[in-house]
């Protein structure tokens, strides 16, 4: 079985193939040049970070005939066997980091205030944020997620609780209108028109503008998921 030629290798897959290619001057058929380039860049421009990793394998038996080993520590308590078994984390926190900012309708700049307290608040938005920033990045400090997962996941998300509300508001039918900044910093604005007994008809905007439903336009046609 072959699979497929655009999916990304794990972080330690990655690690074994550099610690190869920086132990030889031949560059195997499989791998491309962009992999070479790569760990000759680290090796020029991060020498103590590959020394320290290093180092790390050889106090722990994983060193190597010759050259640097440069494999990815074996963190068990923390790393997933398969990419599926966390993947679920980063997308669970971006959809509840976006409920929680359009509960609080967060166009207004909403903040959170102790009782008692002297300050003006926490911005809602910025630390539902960071707080779904912080959940994905755990997955790329454990050595097992490439950050530019985790940026897709989170906004996997926070499309997923697009769609939730859009759902929710239409079957209420109810005319109402809330808004929050998203991911990117583009402030989202979902208005819902009621349509009599039929429920409501709910609209997406971004940046003030009419725009398609996240997701939806991804879309390109009929496709085989699953045999």
């Amino acid at each position: 079985m072959q699979g497929r030629a655009d999916r990304l290798s794990r972080p330690g897959v990655f690690a074994a193939r550099i610690t190869s290619l920086l132990r030889t001057d031949e560059m195997p058929a499989q791998e491309n040049g962009t992999l070479r380039a790569a760990a000759e860049e680290l090796s020029h421009k991060a020498p103590n970070l590959l020394h320290w990793v290093d180092r790390y394998n050889r106090v722990h038996g994983r060193d190597g005939l010759d050259g640097q080993t440069l494999l990815l520590p074996a963190m068990r308590w923390s790393v997933p066997q398969h990419r599926a078994d966390y993947v679920a984390q980063a997308m669970i926190a971006g959809a509840l980091s976006t409920l929680l900012k359009a509960l609080f309708d967060s166009r207004r700049h909403a903040r959170l205030r102790m009782v008692g307290a002297d300050r003006c608040g926490v911005d809602i938005c910025a630390e539902a944020d960071r707080l779904a920033a912080d959940v994905a990045l755990a997955r790329s400090v454990a050595g097992g997620y490439f950050q530019a997962e985790n940026h897709q996941d989170l906004r996997l998300g926070e499309a997923l609780a697009c769609q939730v509300l859009r759902r929710r508001f239409e079957a209420q039918g109810r005319s109402l209108s809330l808004g929050f900044t998203d991911f990117d910093g583009r402030a989202v604005s979902l208005s819902v028109h009621p349509r009599g007994l039929h429920g409501g008809h709910a609209t997406f905007q971004r940046d003030g503008r009419l725009a398609p439903w996240p997701m939806e336009r991804m879309r390109s046609g009929a496709h085989l998921a699953v045999v």
